[in-house]
């Protein structure tokens, strides 16, 4: 997988790794920025109660959009590769189907390319 994002990507791009999962009763959700090797910002949050995998995954993403278009490094950087193991987001990103919360992101977000990759589960 990182011979992939280093294929299409310069070491000045953010990348941007999200997921979410659920348990038994427990649902969550994370994000991980990193430049080059350095990891410049983390979140994430559990809720009590279960949900659909997929919802966590939109939360995840929804997150690290938000993040992206709250702060400086979509000022300074001029692409981001966003990973997903979720092909069903990707397809909907793609066809400009995805939630209304990454469209009200991604109005605030400056850059030239926005990336969207596929990262099979637990690569």
């Amino acid at each position: 997988m990182a011979r992939i994002i280093q294929n299409h990507s310069q070491p000045h791009d953010l990348t941007l790794y999200t997921d979410g999962s659920v348990r038994r009763w427990k649902s969550g959700w994370g994000f991980c920025v990193k430049k080059g090797a350095t990891t410049i910002h983390e979140d994430s949050a559990a809720f009590k109660g279960s949900t659909s995998s997929l919802t966590m995954e939109k939360v995840a993403i929804s997150n690290a959009l938000r993040w992206l278009a709250s702060n400086r490094y979509s000022q300074t950087t001029r692409r981001a590769i966003i990973l997903t193991d979720s092909l069903n987001l990707i397809s909907k990103a793609n066809q400009g189907r995805g939630s209304p919360d990454w469209f009200q992101a991604m109005q605030h977000i400056h850059l030239e390319s926005l990336m969207w990759m596929y990262c099979p589960a637990h690569a």
